[in-house]
């Protein structure tokens, strides 16, 4: 801090903020220290409101700060997203996965303990989607929600986005059957919904017996369009990395309580369990304390959730921290990056200090990359061969279903591939039907 040495009135002027040389750069004056004031009334304010709210309607304040950062574009939002869902968590509140027939625009509280994911949680979702899904609700089936929603408002990676995160699994269909005929069946709805003379009428499309994704790749497709995987338990996800003997963290704080004023360290024995969990968050910063012997170098924290859903702090001291990024870069490459849904197994300590239990760790043993989705050529759209035929009684009154026409014509006969009458075909059929010309009245 700086010291105030003399202090002379110069008269009434604008002032604006000062800039000190010193690593604290706090600017306020105040029993001859310099540092800011310009906002402590309002910080203050604010502090004491959001304390009472959060003291008193807890589910509602962090449902709020939820909702604020679902629409932030901050770097930081997806991990504050996830601390919060942690704090509802441990608070015994439930977050369920997105529903296409329940969830509302955002975050929705259904009781104390229950939130609602809500669409603009997910990617891929734009401003024109949500509402137009909401405003034709109840949907009973997969092709009731095809056959109600416009294709301009709702694109197609916004149902990859809701088929992905489970909104869809209330009508009883895998998910890799819709996802990868979901382009197919879209465009061939469209065509029998435009050529035949009863619209109410059932739509059979032969969708494959293709199994489903295995619950690694659901958990996958969820963290890559909801943030965090829901489907599965940690030994479903990561097959063949949990045991039997993963310590419940919960358990390890009752069997190894505080007994000292100042809190203490404790190795944890080999014989009581091994030390696994899933990362929820790292970061790593420099020791400002100048009178600390590793002043200047850097150490890690990490959230870290056991297999069984308790999560603990876990800090990695400088040393540790070189041990464990080498440890890192020798198992998975020099290009792998430490991030939230990695696991891994370690040797440790739990420690305390002022009754708070945190874990220290001394060594990784194994680690385990994030679930991975099916690769590219593993998702590319699928297309089956289906003829439909025109029951309106008319030739083809437009270029579209001219262009339709011809190359299921072309498919079927084996003259061209699916993949070439896809680009033979290029344009959109909601803006094409504009410009159809009137139905003959000639028989």
């Amino acid at each position: 801090m700086s010291n105030i040495k003399s202090i002379k009135f110069v008269g009434m002027h604008q002032t604006y903020d000062l800039e000190v040389n010193h690593p604290d750069h706090q600017f306020y004056l105040s029993n001859g220290i310099l540092t800011s004031n310009s906002h402590a009334v309002l910080y203050s304010m604010t502090g004491y409101k959001t304390a009472y709210l959060k003291a008193h309607y807890p589910l509602e304040f962090l449902t709020a700060n939820l909702i604020a950062e679902a629409n932030s574009n901050a770097k930081n939002a997806p991990d504050n997203i996830l601390k919060i869902k942690q704090e509802l968590r441990s608070s015994g509140v439930k977050v369920l996965p997105p529903d296409i027939n329940k969830s509302e625009m955002t975050y929705n509280i259904i009781d104390d303990n229950t939130l609602l994911t809500g669409f603009d949680s997910l990617k891929f979702m734009s401003n024109d989607a949500i509402p137009e899904i909401i405003s034709h609700r109840p949907y009973s089936s997969f092709e009731d929600f095809m056959r109600k929603v416009s294709a301009k408002k709702v694109k197609i990676n916004s149902i990859y986005a809701l088929i992905g995160s489970g909104c869809f699994d209330c009508f009883g269909m895998s998910r890799k059957q819709m996802y990868l005929y979901a382009a197919d069946y879209r465009k061939k709805l469209s065509l029998y919904l435009s050529r035949t003379e009863d619209a109410s009428q059932i739509f059979n499309y032969p969708f494959p017996e293709i199994g489903d994704f295995t619950i690694p790749e659901k958990h996958a497709f969820e963290i890559f369009f909801l943030g965090e995987g829901l489907t599965g338990n940690s030994f479903d996800v990561y097959p063949n990395f949990f045991d039997n003997h993963a310590v419940n963290f919960a358990k390890l704080i009752k069997d190894f309580p505080d007994k000292e004023e100042n809190g203490f360290a404790v190795d944890i024995p080999s014989d009581y369990g091994y030390l696994q969990g899933i990362i929820e968050n790292f970061f790593t910063f420099k020791i400002k304390k100048e009178t600390s012997k590793n002043f200047g170098r850097e150490m890690g924290k990490m959230a870290i959730r056991d297999p069984y859903g308790n999560s603990i702090s876990l800090t990695l001291f400088p040393d540790d921290l070189d041990h464990f990024k080498k440890d890192v870069k020798k198992t998975m490459g020099s290009k792998f990056v430490i991030e939230p849904g990695i696991a891994i197994n370690f040797a440790g300590s739990l420690n305390w200090y002022e009754g708070t239990a945190s874990l220290i760790l001394k060594q990784l043993r194994k680690i385990a990359g994030l679930p991975q989705k099916p690769s590219k050529d593993q998702l590319k759209p699928q297309k089956v061969t289906l003829k439909i035929a025109n029951s309106k009684k008319k030739k083809s009154s437009n270029l579209l279903e001219f262009i339709e026409e011809a190359n299921e014509e072309l498919e079927e006969n084996g003259i061209i591939e699916p993949d070439e009458a896809e680009k033979n075909n290029p344009v959109d059929i909601d803006e094409l039907s504009e410009f159809q010309e009137p139905e003959s009245n000639d028989d």
